[in-house]
Protein backbone atom coordinates (compact mmCIF):
# COMPACT_ATOMS: atom_id res chain seq x y z
CA UNK A 1 0.00 0.00 0.00
CA UNK A 2 1.11 3.30 -1.42
CA UNK A 3 2.47 5.26 2.16
CA UNK A 4 1.23 8.75 2.90
CA UNK A 5 4.39 10.96 1.99
CA UNK A 6 4.84 13.37 4.79
CA UNK A 7 7.54 16.06 4.85
CA UNK A 8 11.33 14.68 5.14
CA UNK A 9 12.57 17.57 7.44
CA UNK A 10 9.82 16.65 9.78
CA UNK A 11 10.64 12.91 9.85
CA UNK A 12 14.84 12.94 9.36
CA UNK A 13 15.36 15.26 11.91
CA UNK A 14 12.72 16.27 14.66
CA UNK A 15 10.08 14.07 16.48
CA UNK A 16 6.05 14.77 15.44
CA UNK A 17 4.41 15.87 18.09
CA UNK A 18 1.02 16.72 19.44
CA UNK A 19 2.22 18.89 22.54
CA UNK A 20 5.25 20.43 23.11
CA UNK A 21 5.62 21.56 26.98
CA UNK A 22 7.73 24.27 28.10
CA UNK A 23 9.38 24.35 31.75
CA UNK A 24 10.90 21.00 31.55
CA UNK A 25 14.28 20.96 29.59
CA UNK A 26 14.87 17.18 29.32
CA UNK A 27 17.53 16.03 26.31
CA UNK A 28 15.39 14.65 23.34
CA UNK A 29 14.75 10.83 23.57
CA UNK A 30 15.19 8.51 21.10
CA UNK A 31 12.44 6.55 19.29
CA UNK A 32 15.14 4.05 18.74
CA UNK A 33 16.01 0.50 20.68
CA UNK A 34 18.36 1.41 23.56
CA UNK A 35 19.09 -0.92 26.49
CA UNK A 36 17.31 0.68 30.04
CA UNK A 37 20.96 -0.37 31.64
CA UNK A 38 22.83 2.54 30.19
CA UNK A 39 20.93 5.17 31.65
CA UNK A 40 23.07 4.14 34.82
CA UNK A 41 20.38 5.14 37.31
CA UNK A 42 17.48 3.72 38.85
CA UNK A 43 13.62 5.08 38.68
CA UNK A 44 12.27 4.79 41.83
CA UNK A 45 9.09 7.13 42.52
CA UNK A 46 5.95 7.55 45.03
CA UNK A 47 2.66 7.38 43.13
CA UNK A 48 -0.44 9.28 44.18
CA UNK A 49 -1.82 7.14 46.42
CA UNK A 50 1.62 6.59 48.36
CA UNK A 51 2.85 3.24 46.75
CA UNK A 52 6.55 3.69 45.95
CA UNK A 53 7.81 2.22 42.05
CA UNK A 54 11.04 0.74 41.40
CA UNK A 55 11.14 0.45 37.62
CA UNK A 56 14.60 -1.62 37.90
CA UNK A 57 13.17 -4.01 40.32
CA UNK A 58 9.86 -4.80 37.57
CA UNK A 59 12.28 -5.04 34.70
CA UNK A 60 14.91 -7.64 36.83
CA UNK A 61 11.44 -9.77 37.38
CA UNK A 62 10.74 -9.93 33.67
CA UNK A 63 8.09 -7.64 33.45
CA UNK A 64 7.97 -5.72 30.66
CA UNK A 65 6.97 -2.13 31.24
CA UNK A 66 4.80 0.49 29.66
CA UNK A 67 5.05 4.43 30.57
CA UNK A 68 2.44 7.03 29.29
CA UNK A 69 4.07 10.33 30.13
CA UNK A 70 1.67 12.96 29.58
CA UNK A 71 0.36 16.59 30.87
CA UNK A 72 -2.88 16.93 32.20
CA UNK A 73 -3.38 20.10 30.72
CA UNK A 74 -2.29 18.33 27.28
CA UNK A 75 -5.95 18.05 24.81
CA UNK A 76 -4.15 14.90 22.52
CA UNK A 77 -3.07 13.24 25.93
CA UNK A 78 -6.70 13.08 27.25
CA UNK A 79 -7.98 11.73 24.41
CA UNK A 80 -5.28 8.97 24.95
CA UNK A 81 -6.24 8.58 28.35
CA UNK A 82 -9.88 8.17 27.72
CA UNK A 83 -9.86 5.32 24.88
CA UNK A 84 -9.31 3.18 27.58
CA UNK A 85 -5.60 1.80 25.49
CA UNK A 86 -3.79 1.41 28.87
CA UNK A 87 -6.81 0.03 30.76
CA UNK A 88 -6.80 -2.55 27.89
CA UNK A 89 -3.19 -3.29 28.58
CA UNK A 90 -3.46 -3.39 32.29
CA UNK A 91 -6.56 -5.60 32.28
CA UNK A 92 -5.57 -8.31 29.76
CA UNK A 93 -1.70 -8.50 30.39
CA UNK A 94 -1.27 -6.96 33.60
CA UNK A 95 -1.62 -8.66 37.44
CA UNK A 96 -5.16 -9.37 36.61
CA UNK A 97 -4.65 -10.68 33.23
CA UNK A 98 -1.44 -13.13 31.94
CA UNK A 99 0.88 -10.84 34.31
CA UNK A 100 3.60 -9.86 31.96
CA UNK A 101 3.03 -6.41 31.80
CA UNK A 102 2.92 -3.36 34.24
CA UNK A 103 1.96 0.24 33.57
CA UNK A 104 2.36 3.79 34.71
CA UNK A 105 1.29 6.95 33.59
CA UNK A 106 3.72 9.91 34.41
CA UNK A 107 2.68 13.49 34.73
CA UNK A 108 5.50 15.44 32.87
CA UNK A 109 4.83 18.84 34.78
CA UNK A 110 6.48 19.66 37.36
CA UNK A 111 4.36 22.99 38.35
CA UNK A 112 1.54 20.93 38.23
CA UNK A 113 -0.82 19.55 41.47
CA UNK A 114 -2.31 16.50 42.86
CA UNK A 115 -5.59 18.43 42.74
CA UNK A 116 -5.13 19.49 38.62
CA UNK A 117 -4.50 15.78 38.18
CA UNK A 118 -7.82 14.73 39.70
CA UNK A 119 -9.51 16.88 37.34
CA UNK A 120 -10.56 19.69 40.15
CA UNK A 121 -11.13 23.41 38.87
CA UNK A 122 -8.88 26.03 39.16
CA UNK A 123 -5.75 23.89 40.05
CA UNK A 124 -2.48 26.09 39.85
CA UNK A 125 0.66 25.32 37.80
CA UNK A 126 1.33 24.07 34.23
CA UNK A 127 -0.06 25.69 31.16
CA UNK A 128 -2.03 28.18 33.05
CA UNK A 129 -3.00 25.88 35.42
CA UNK A 130 -5.37 24.27 33.03
CA UNK A 131 -6.83 19.95 33.44
CA UNK A 132 -8.50 18.92 30.66
CA UNK A 133 -10.35 16.68 33.70
CA UNK A 134 -10.22 14.04 36.66
CA UNK A 135 -7.39 11.27 34.88
CA UNK A 136 -8.13 9.44 37.80
CA UNK A 137 -11.61 8.29 36.99
CA UNK A 138 -12.65 9.15 40.51
CA UNK A 139 -10.20 6.32 41.90
CA UNK A 140 -10.84 3.87 39.16
CA UNK A 141 -7.91 3.90 36.74
CA UNK A 142 -6.00 0.94 38.26
CA UNK A 143 -3.25 2.33 36.84
CA UNK A 144 -0.35 3.66 39.33
CA UNK A 145 -0.11 7.70 38.26
CA UNK A 146 3.13 9.21 39.52
CA UNK A 147 3.11 13.11 39.98
CA UNK A 148 7.14 14.10 40.20
CA UNK A 149 8.25 15.33 36.68
CA UNK A 150 12.11 15.27 39.09
CA UNK A 151 12.18 11.66 38.57
CA UNK A 152 12.20 11.92 35.13
CA UNK A 153 15.69 13.36 35.47
CA UNK A 154 17.04 9.67 36.19
CA UNK A 155 15.38 8.42 33.01
CA UNK A 156 15.89 11.02 30.24
CA UNK A 157 16.84 8.60 27.52
CA UNK A 158 13.15 7.04 27.79
CA UNK A 159 11.36 10.39 27.04
CA UNK A 160 10.76 11.96 23.86
CA UNK A 161 10.63 15.20 24.97
CA UNK A 162 6.47 16.00 23.91
CA UNK A 163 3.49 14.44 25.10
CA UNK A 164 1.63 12.27 24.43
CA UNK A 165 4.53 9.75 24.64
CA UNK A 166 4.39 5.90 25.25
CA UNK A 167 7.33 3.73 25.51
CA UNK A 168 7.75 0.28 25.69
CA UNK A 169 10.38 -1.42 27.64
CA UNK A 170 10.83 -5.13 27.34
CA UNK A 171 11.04 -7.02 30.38
CA UNK A 172 14.68 -8.84 31.21
CA UNK A 173 16.86 -6.67 28.86
CA UNK A 174 15.56 -3.09 29.09
CA UNK A 175 15.36 -2.47 25.39
CA UNK A 176 12.53 0.00 25.09
CA UNK A 177 10.99 1.42 22.00
CA UNK A 178 8.37 4.29 21.30
CA UNK A 179 4.99 2.57 20.85
CA UNK A 180 3.08 5.68 20.18
CA UNK A 181 1.90 6.57 16.47
CA UNK A 182 2.87 3.07 14.93
CA UNK A 183 0.44 1.79 12.16
CA UNK A 184 -0.64 -0.41 14.70
CA UNK A 185 0.29 0.71 17.62
CA UNK A 186 -1.46 2.77 20.44
CA UNK A 187 -2.73 5.96 19.11
CA UNK A 188 -4.59 3.28 16.69
CA UNK A 189 -8.26 3.72 19.11
CA UNK A 190 -9.05 0.19 18.57
CA UNK A 191 -8.36 -1.89 21.48
CA UNK A 192 -8.83 -5.43 20.28
CA UNK A 193 -5.96 -4.06 17.53
CA UNK A 194 -4.00 -2.60 20.69
CA UNK A 195 -3.90 -5.09 22.69
CA UNK A 196 -3.10 -7.66 19.58
CA UNK A 197 -0.20 -5.08 18.97
CA UNK A 198 1.01 -5.60 22.87
CA UNK A 199 0.67 -9.45 22.17
CA UNK A 200 3.07 -9.57 19.44
CA UNK A 201 5.35 -7.15 21.22
CA UNK A 202 5.37 -9.71 24.39
CA UNK A 203 5.71 -12.43 22.54
CA UNK A 204 9.14 -11.79 21.37
CA UNK A 205 10.22 -10.94 25.04
CA UNK A 206 13.19 -13.14 25.82
CA UNK A 207 13.14 -15.87 28.79
CA UNK A 208 15.97 -16.56 30.82
CA UNK A 209 17.75 -19.65 29.11
CA UNK A 210 15.78 -19.72 26.70
CA UNK A 211 16.49 -19.50 22.34
CA UNK A 212 16.38 -16.04 20.92
CA UNK A 213 12.83 -14.99 19.35
CA UNK A 214 13.28 -13.52 16.35
CA UNK A 215 11.59 -10.30 14.32
CA UNK A 216 11.96 -10.44 11.05
CA UNK A 217 10.48 -7.13 8.86
CA UNK A 218 10.80 -7.94 5.22
CA UNK A 219 10.76 -4.90 2.67
CA UNK A 220 6.70 -4.37 1.04
CA UNK A 221 8.92 -3.82 -2.63
CA UNK A 222 11.75 -5.52 -3.94
CA UNK A 223 12.90 -4.30 -7.36
CA UNK A 224 14.32 -7.26 -9.84
CA UNK A 225 18.31 -6.57 -10.46
CA UNK A 226 18.41 -4.59 -7.49
CA UNK A 227 20.21 -5.30 -4.22
CA UNK A 228 17.94 -5.39 -1.07
CA UNK A 229 19.00 -5.67 2.09
CA UNK A 230 17.65 -7.12 4.78
CA UNK A 231 17.99 -7.38 9.16
CA UNK A 232 16.85 -9.48 11.80
CA UNK A 233 16.37 -7.96 14.96
CA UNK A 234 17.14 -11.25 18.02
CA UNK A 235 15.53 -10.90 21.62
CA UNK A 236 17.40 -12.32 23.66
CA UNK A 237 19.32 -12.80 26.68
CA UNK A 238 22.32 -14.55 26.31
CA UNK A 239 24.62 -13.32 23.48
CA UNK A 240 24.16 -13.98 19.83
CA UNK A 241 26.63 -16.81 18.71
CA UNK A 242 25.62 -17.11 15.02
CA UNK A 243 22.88 -16.14 12.16
CA UNK A 244 22.26 -17.54 8.71
CA UNK A 245 20.38 -16.48 5.98
CA UNK A 246 18.62 -18.37 3.08
CA UNK A 247 17.31 -17.14 0.29
CA UNK A 248 15.57 -18.81 -2.47
CA UNK A 249 16.14 -18.12 -5.95
CA UNK A 250 18.83 -15.19 -4.44
CA UNK A 251 22.40 -14.23 -5.21
CA UNK A 252 23.88 -14.85 -3.32
CA UNK A 253 21.75 -17.67 -1.63
CA UNK A 254 23.16 -17.82 1.59
CA UNK A 255 24.60 -15.43 3.99
CA UNK A 256 25.45 -14.65 7.15
CA UNK A 257 25.23 -11.73 9.76
CA UNK A 258 22.67 -9.63 11.54
CA UNK A 259 22.16 -7.98 8.06
CA UNK A 260 22.48 -9.39 4.88
CA UNK A 261 21.82 -8.35 1.22
CA UNK A 262 20.91 -10.76 -1.97
CA UNK A 263 19.68 -9.36 -5.50
CA UNK A 264 16.58 -11.73 -7.23
CA UNK A 265 17.02 -11.30 -11.67
CA UNK A 266 13.54 -12.23 -11.91
CA UNK A 267 10.11 -11.29 -10.45
CA UNK A 268 8.34 -13.99 -8.41
CA UNK A 269 7.48 -15.44 -5.18
CA UNK A 270 10.75 -16.25 -3.50
CA UNK A 271 10.80 -17.51 0.75
CA UNK A 272 13.74 -16.03 2.96
CA UNK A 273 14.72 -17.21 5.97
CA UNK A 274 16.97 -16.47 8.91
CA UNK A 275 18.37 -18.91 11.97
CA UNK A 276 19.85 -17.03 15.04
CA UNK A 277 21.52 -18.63 17.49
CA UNK A 278 22.56 -18.09 20.88
CA UNK A 279 24.28 -20.60 23.77
CA UNK A 280 20.87 -22.16 24.14
CA UNK A 281 19.73 -23.15 20.81
CA UNK A 282 18.35 -21.73 17.83
CA UNK A 283 15.48 -19.72 16.01
CA UNK A 284 14.47 -20.14 12.39
CA UNK A 285 11.76 -17.59 10.58
CA UNK A 286 10.56 -18.00 7.20
CA UNK A 287 8.59 -15.50 5.41
CA UNK A 288 7.48 -15.04 1.30
CA UNK A 289 8.41 -11.95 -0.07
CA UNK A 290 7.11 -10.33 -3.85
CA UNK A 291 9.84 -9.28 -6.61
CA UNK A 292 8.88 -7.36 -8.73
CA UNK A 293 9.83 -6.48 -11.92
CA UNK A 294 10.16 -2.27 -12.92
CA UNK A 295 9.12 -1.70 -16.48
CA UNK A 296 12.04 -0.02 -17.90
CA UNK A 297 10.09 0.79 -21.12
CA UNK A 298 11.27 4.13 -21.96
CA UNK A 299 11.61 6.58 -25.59
CA UNK A 300 13.18 9.47 -25.79
CA UNK A 301 11.97 10.88 -22.16
CA UNK A 302 13.53 8.39 -19.49
CA UNK A 303 10.95 9.48 -15.88
CA UNK A 304 10.58 8.12 -12.84
CA UNK A 305 7.27 9.66 -12.51
CA UNK A 306 4.26 7.64 -13.06
CA UNK A 307 0.63 9.44 -12.60
CA UNK A 308 -0.17 12.96 -11.30
CA UNK A 309 1.87 15.17 -9.02
CA UNK A 310 0.51 14.90 -6.06
CA UNK A 311 2.95 16.45 -3.00
CA UNK A 312 5.66 18.22 -2.74
CA UNK A 313 8.84 17.37 -0.41
CA UNK A 314 11.30 19.85 1.39
CA UNK A 315 12.64 21.86 4.74
CA UNK A 316 10.05 22.77 6.77
CA UNK A 317 11.58 25.50 8.27
CA UNK A 318 13.65 26.73 5.05
CA UNK A 319 17.43 25.22 4.25
CA UNK A 320 19.09 23.41 1.20
CA UNK A 321 18.30 19.82 0.15
CA UNK A 322 19.61 17.99 -2.77
CA UNK A 323 17.16 15.36 -4.84
CA UNK A 324 18.07 13.06 -7.34
CA UNK A 325 17.70 10.18 -9.74
CA UNK A 326 19.87 7.16 -11.34
CA UNK A 327 19.75 5.83 -15.06
CA UNK A 328 21.14 2.50 -14.78
CA UNK A 329 23.78 1.77 -17.36
CA UNK A 330 22.39 -0.97 -19.12
CA UNK A 331 18.87 1.42 -19.76
CA UNK A 332 21.45 4.04 -21.40
CA UNK A 333 22.42 1.76 -24.13
CA UNK A 334 21.82 4.04 -28.04
CA UNK A 335 21.41 7.15 -25.63
CA UNK A 336 24.38 9.49 -26.61
CA UNK A 337 23.65 13.16 -25.12
CA UNK A 338 21.11 14.33 -22.77
CA UNK A 339 19.09 17.18 -23.85
CA UNK A 340 16.94 18.72 -21.49
CA UNK A 341 15.48 18.15 -17.81
CA UNK A 342 11.79 18.80 -16.95
CA UNK A 343 11.17 19.42 -13.62
CA UNK A 344 7.10 20.04 -11.57
CA UNK A 345 8.04 23.04 -9.94
CA UNK A 346 5.80 23.77 -7.04
CA UNK A 347 7.90 26.48 -5.32
CA UNK A 348 9.11 29.32 -6.35
CA UNK A 349 13.55 29.17 -5.76
CA UNK A 350 16.61 28.62 -7.42
CA UNK A 351 16.72 25.73 -8.57
CA UNK A 352 20.46 24.08 -9.72
CA UNK A 353 20.58 21.34 -12.53
CA UNK A 354 23.38 19.23 -12.68
CA UNK A 355 24.16 15.76 -14.76
CA UNK A 356 26.75 13.25 -13.64
CA UNK A 357 27.97 9.68 -14.90
CA UNK A 358 29.07 7.65 -11.71
CA UNK A 359 28.20 4.51 -9.93
CA UNK A 360 24.64 2.96 -9.45
CA UNK A 361 24.66 4.42 -5.96
CA UNK A 362 26.12 8.21 -6.12
CA UNK A 363 26.95 10.52 -8.92
CA UNK A 364 30.72 11.22 -9.35
CA UNK A 365 31.85 12.94 -12.67
CA UNK A 366 30.23 16.39 -13.58
CA UNK A 367 29.16 16.52 -16.83
CA UNK A 368 27.04 19.48 -16.92
CA UNK A 369 25.18 22.07 -14.37
CA UNK A 370 22.91 25.28 -14.40
CA UNK A 371 20.86 27.14 -11.69
CA UNK A 372 18.40 29.59 -12.77
CA UNK A 373 15.52 30.92 -10.88
CA UNK A 374 12.25 29.08 -11.22
CA UNK A 375 8.42 30.29 -11.14
CA UNK A 376 4.91 29.61 -10.91
CA UNK A 377 3.65 25.71 -10.75
CA UNK A 378 3.62 23.40 -13.42
CA UNK A 379 6.11 20.85 -15.41
CA UNK A 380 9.23 23.42 -16.51
CA UNK A 381 11.77 22.27 -19.43
CA UNK A 382 15.53 22.90 -18.60
CA UNK A 383 17.42 23.14 -21.77
CA UNK A 384 21.17 21.75 -21.13
CA UNK A 385 23.28 24.10 -21.46
CA UNK A 386 26.66 22.55 -23.08
CA UNK A 387 27.73 19.54 -24.40
CA UNK A 388 26.32 16.68 -22.02
CA UNK A 389 27.37 13.63 -23.33
CA UNK A 390 26.05 10.25 -22.05
CA UNK A 391 28.48 7.62 -20.88
CA UNK A 392 26.40 4.15 -21.63
CA UNK A 393 29.09 2.16 -19.69
CA UNK A 394 28.38 4.01 -16.25
CA UNK A 395 24.89 5.07 -14.64
CA UNK A 396 23.55 8.63 -15.32
CA UNK A 397 22.89 10.80 -12.22
CA UNK A 398 20.23 13.71 -12.66
CA UNK A 399 20.44 16.31 -9.20
CA UNK A 400 18.58 19.04 -8.02
CA UNK A 401 20.03 21.39 -5.31
CA UNK A 402 16.99 23.88 -4.37
CA UNK A 403 16.88 26.28 -1.49
CA UNK A 404 13.88 27.31 -0.11
CA UNK A 405 10.78 25.67 1.20
CA UNK A 406 9.10 22.63 0.18
CA UNK A 407 10.69 22.63 -3.45
CA UNK A 408 10.77 18.78 -4.88
CA UNK A 409 7.47 17.82 -6.39
CA UNK A 410 6.83 14.12 -6.07
CA UNK A 411 4.29 11.69 -6.98
CA UNK A 412 2.97 7.68 -6.36
CA UNK A 413 5.94 5.71 -6.07
CA UNK A 414 6.83 3.27 -8.96
CA UNK A 415 8.27 0.53 -7.55
CA UNK A 416 12.00 1.23 -8.58
CA UNK A 417 14.40 2.69 -5.74
CA UNK A 418 16.34 4.71 -8.41
CA UNK A 419 13.53 6.97 -9.04
CA UNK A 420 14.16 8.81 -5.20
CA UNK A 421 17.55 9.75 -4.19
CA UNK A 422 18.07 12.33 -1.54
CA UNK A 423 21.65 13.54 -0.19
CA UNK A 424 21.64 13.32 3.56
CA UNK A 425 24.63 14.98 4.44
CA UNK A 426 27.49 13.80 2.09
CA UNK A 427 25.79 10.49 1.20
CA UNK A 428 23.27 9.25 -1.48
CA UNK A 429 20.31 7.52 0.01
CA UNK A 430 17.36 6.03 -1.27
CA UNK A 431 14.51 8.24 0.12
CA UNK A 432 12.81 4.79 1.40
CA UNK A 433 16.25 4.34 3.51
CA UNK A 434 16.83 7.60 4.09
CA UNK A 435 13.47 8.43 6.13
CA UNK A 436 13.74 4.86 7.79
CA UNK A 437 10.86 3.64 5.46
CA UNK A 438 8.43 6.30 6.34
CA UNK A 439 8.38 8.22 2.76
CA UNK A 440 8.22 6.81 -0.42
CA UNK A 441 7.77 8.61 -3.67
CA UNK A 442 8.91 9.35 -7.01
CA UNK A 443 10.56 12.64 -7.39
CA UNK A 444 9.11 14.30 -10.69
CA UNK A 445 11.66 14.50 -12.80
CA UNK A 446 11.93 13.69 -16.95
CA UNK A 447 15.05 13.40 -18.34
CA UNK A 448 15.15 13.84 -22.16
CA UNK A 449 17.81 12.02 -24.21
CA UNK A 450 19.17 11.72 -27.82
CA UNK A 451 18.78 8.21 -28.28
CA UNK A 452 19.93 7.90 -32.27
CA UNK A 453 23.75 6.99 -32.50
CA UNK A 454 24.37 8.68 -35.73
CA UNK A 455 23.42 12.62 -34.45
CA UNK A 456 24.65 14.32 -31.50
CA UNK A 457 27.76 14.87 -29.76
CA UNK A 458 31.17 13.40 -30.04
CA UNK A 459 32.99 12.80 -26.48
CA UNK A 460 34.06 16.57 -25.63
CA UNK A 461 38.06 15.23 -26.27
CA UNK A 462 37.26 14.16 -29.75
CA UNK A 463 35.21 17.09 -31.18
CA UNK A 464 36.73 20.50 -32.06
CA UNK A 465 33.07 21.67 -32.58
CA UNK A 466 29.85 19.99 -31.51
CA UNK A 467 26.08 21.16 -32.33
CA UNK A 468 23.41 19.36 -30.44
CA UNK A 469 20.85 18.19 -29.79
CA UNK A 470 19.73 17.28 -33.51
CA UNK A 471 17.34 17.47 -34.35
CA UNK A 472 15.87 20.17 -32.04
CA UNK A 473 13.21 22.20 -31.33
CA UNK A 474 13.80 25.09 -29.52
CA UNK A 475 17.61 25.72 -28.03
CA UNK A 476 20.75 24.50 -29.79
CA UNK A 477 23.93 24.64 -27.89
CA UNK A 478 27.16 24.93 -29.47
CA UNK A 479 30.66 23.71 -28.23
CA UNK A 480 33.48 25.23 -29.18
CA UNK A 481 36.36 26.85 -28.07
CA UNK A 482 36.83 30.71 -28.84
CA UNK A 483 33.52 31.00 -30.60
CA UNK A 484 33.86 34.68 -32.80
CA UNK A 485 30.42 34.36 -34.31
CA UNK A 486 27.16 31.81 -35.23
CA UNK A 487 25.19 31.83 -38.07
CA UNK A 488 22.14 30.32 -38.84
CA UNK A 489 21.09 29.34 -42.56
CA UNK A 490 18.26 28.70 -44.50
CA UNK A 491 18.20 26.38 -47.42
CA UNK A 492 18.29 29.60 -49.70
CA UNK A 493 21.52 30.68 -48.00
CA UNK A 494 19.66 33.69 -46.16
CA UNK A 495 20.94 34.28 -42.49
CA UNK A 496 18.14 34.17 -40.40
CA UNK A 497 19.70 33.82 -36.93
CA UNK A 498 23.08 35.31 -35.68
CA UNK A 499 25.15 35.17 -32.14
CA UNK A 500 28.67 34.68 -30.53
CA UNK A 501 27.45 32.75 -27.63
CA UNK A 502 27.10 28.92 -27.04
CA UNK A 503 23.26 28.74 -27.92
CA UNK A 504 20.53 29.29 -30.21
CA UNK A 505 16.98 29.80 -29.82
CA UNK A 506 15.35 28.59 -33.07
CA UNK A 507 11.75 28.26 -31.54
CA UNK A 508 10.82 30.92 -33.74
CA UNK A 509 11.88 29.42 -36.85
CA UNK A 510 10.07 26.86 -39.71
CA UNK A 511 10.21 23.20 -39.16
CA UNK A 512 13.04 22.09 -41.67
CA UNK A 513 16.77 21.71 -42.02
CA UNK A 514 18.92 24.81 -41.51
CA UNK A 515 23.17 25.28 -41.86
CA UNK A 516 25.23 26.26 -38.55
CA UNK A 517 27.87 28.17 -39.82
CA UNK A 518 30.29 28.25 -36.42
CA UNK A 519 32.84 30.59 -36.77
CA UNK A 520 36.02 30.47 -34.20
CA UNK A 521 39.93 31.51 -33.85
CA UNK A 522 40.60 27.84 -35.35
CA UNK A 523 38.91 27.93 -38.27
CA UNK A 524 35.16 27.80 -39.71
CA UNK A 525 32.85 24.84 -39.30
CA UNK A 526 29.54 23.92 -41.31
CA UNK A 527 26.81 21.38 -39.92
CA UNK A 528 23.04 21.00 -40.93
CA UNK A 529 20.59 20.48 -38.36
CA UNK A 530 16.51 19.69 -38.34
CA UNK A 531 14.49 22.08 -36.50
CA UNK A 532 11.10 19.79 -35.95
Amino acid sequence: MLKKLLFVAALLFSTVSFAQFSDLDLAKGSAAKGAWSQIGQPFVATTIDGATIDLQAWIDSGYSVVIDYSACWCGPCWTLHQAGILEGFYNRFGPNGTNELRCLWVEIESTNTIDQIRGVSGAGGGQSGTTQGDWTFGGTFPIPIVDDASALNTCMSLFGNAVPYVVYIEGSTGNYTSIYGEPDGISHGDTAICNSHMADLLALKPVVGGAPNVSLNLPERIIAETATQFSVVAHTISPVTNVEWSFEGGSPATATGMTASTTWEHGGTYTVSVTVSNENGSTTVTQTVQVIEFNYQWGNTMTYLEGEVDNNIGSRNGGQFTWGVVFPSKYLAGRNHVKSVDLYVKENGNYTIEVYSGTETAPQTLISSRTLPLQSEGWRTINISGPCPIDASKALWVTITVTGNYPMASGPYNGDINGSYLKNGNTWMPLTEATNGQIEGSWAIRVTTGDDPNVGIAPVEDAQVAIYPNPATDMVSIHADNIVRVEVLDVTGRTVATTTQNEVNISNLDNGVYMFRVITANGTTLQKVVKK
